[in-house]
C-alpha cells in the first residue's frame, strides 16, 4: 500500500513540475505586480526602454509572469522594434498559457513580414487566421 501511495505522489509531483503555470496580474507577487504598473505607465507615455526595464523586472520577480511577459513583448515588437525580442517573449506566452497560440502566432508573423523573414513569416501565417485583436486571456481589471 505505501508503494502505490509514493507512486501516486510521484506522479502529481511529476505533473506539476512538467507543466508551467502562467501567473496572472492578480496572483502575481505585490513586488512583480508594482514593476508592471510602473512598465506598463512608461510604456503609456512612449518610454519603451524605461517600460522594457520594469518589465525584466516584473520577470525577475514573478517568473512565470504571463502579462508582463505579453507586454514586454508588445513594447519590443511596438516600441522597440526589436522583433527577435519581441519573439521570444510571445514563445514565452504561447508556452504559459496555450491558449494565446493564435494570438502568439500572428503577431509573431507581422514581425517576421516587418523584419523580412518571408520563409519564417510564410510557415507561422499558414498555421491560422485572425478574426479579432489578440490579447492574453485574464481577469485582471485594466490598470490606469
Amino acid at each position: 500500500m505505501n508503494k502505490s501511495f509514493l507512486v501516486f505522489a510521484a506522479f502529481i509531483l511529476l505533473s506539476h513540475i512538467s507543466f508551467s503555470q502562467g501567473v496572472t496580474y492578480d496572483h502575481a507577487k505585490k513586488k512583480a505586480q508594482n514593476h508592471y504598473d510602473i512598465g506598463n505607465n512608461a510604456y503609456a507615455f512612449g518610454h519603451y526602454q524605461e517600460a522594457d526595464s520594469f518589465m525584466k523586472l516584473a520577470i525577475e520577480s514573478e517568473k512565470n509572469f504571463i502579462d508582463a511577459h505579453w507586454l514586454r513583448g508588445e513594447i519590443n515588437f511596438a516600441g522597440l522594434r526589436n522583433y527577435d525580442e519581441a519573439a521570444k517573449e510571445f514563445k514565452i506566452v504561447e508556452q504559459l498559457n496555450p491558449i494565446t497560440k493564435t494570438c502568439c502566432l500572428a503577431t509573431l508573423a507581422i514581425a517576421y513580414l516587418i523584419k523580412g523573414t518571408m520563409t519564417k513569416q510564410k510557415n507561422i501565417s499558414s498555421h491560422f487566421y485572425i478574426s479579432k485583436v489578440c490579447r492574453p486571456i485574464s481577469k485582471s481589471k485594466p490598470r490606469t
